[in-house]
């Protein structure tokens, strides 16, 4: 398959006639760095931007636009949208992790998401909501200073950057906090000529198994990534654990069910402090 070099992930499930690279193990293949991955990141964007100047802005540039055509979208759409998701994003695991409850997903449309929703942009005319974080956010890493400034906004708090904290994320990966993710995927049962679906599959590195109903597949995928993502932590030595779960559909009825445990390391939970990020 790659004789001719590197090809994108789509191309190589088609000529192998799965649905997800869940299914060849890609995840085992990627830890022993047979597989690689590349593709846009939120730092090509500030290279876009002249925000920042580590690598060159025209193959940055190339990425997004590149991107862009993919999604059917413009590029300063994906750019405006990276931004608002990442604020988004940061701000739900800070709450989630000091409230120590799930934020509920986006397509979830109950009270507490559009409270979430309304404390970020004041969506209506005469109901207030707001967060206010009681502690500073202490920024560390790069780009820190950039990614963190809208989400101390938003939580009404100090955003505190430390001497040398652009290089202080590397040691903050030893010593921080402990997080383990555990990933799931949902996806179609087909029939031999893949116009009726017979049910769902469940697909985990060692298997996958197989439900009716896709409701019934979610609940379980939702059920065994917490539990997996839950002892993997503990393992790793994380203090009274926390698991968000996240939910992505990826095309064809596909749903990743993805299971995100956070911990202070066991000998390193000695009390309150600012909410680091």
């Amino acid at each position: 398959l790659l004789a001719d070099g590197p090809q994108p992930v789509p191309v190589i499930l088609q000529r192998l006639n799965l649905l997800s690279a869940v299914q060849v193990d890609a995840g085992e293949l990627f830890r022993r760095e047979i597989l690689a991955r590349a593709g846009l990141t939120p730092t090509d964007l500030l290279h876009v931007e002249g925000r920042m100047g580590l690598w060159s802005q025209r193959a940055a540039a190339n990425a997004l636009e590149a991107f862009a055509r993919m999604q059917w979208r413009e590029p300063d759409e994906i750019r405006r949208h990276v931004w608002t998701r990442m604020t988004e994003t940061i701000i739900a695991a800070i709450l989630s992790f000091l409230s120590a409850h799930e934020m509920p997903p986006a397509t979830v449309a109950d009270m507490g998401r559009w409270l979430f929703e309304n404390a970020l942009y004041r969506l209506h005319p005469h109901l207030e909501t707001r967060f206010h974080l009681k502690v500073p956010i202490i920024g560390i890493g790069a780009p820190a200073g950039i990614f963190l400034q809208d989400v101390a906004r938003h939580l009404h708090t100090d955003l505190l950057l430390p001497e040398n904290y652009p290089v202080a994320n590397a040691v903050g990966a030893v010593a921080g906090n402990v997080m383990v993710s555990e990933e799931l995927l949902v996806y179609p049962r087909l029939s031999d000529d893949g116009l009726e679906v017979l049910g769902y599959y469940v697909q985990t590195n060692e298997g996958r198994e197989t439900f009716e109903e896709q409701e019934e597949a979610l609940s379980e995928a939702r059920r065994l990534s917490r539990e997996r993502a839950l002892a993997a932590a503990l393992r790793a030595g994380a203090d009274d654990p926390q698991v968000v779960l996240e939910e992505e559909a990826d095309g064809l009825d596909t749903v990743r069910v993805r299971a995100k445990a956070m911990g202070n390391p066991r000998l390193a939970n000695a009390g309150s402090r600012p909410a680091a990020a």
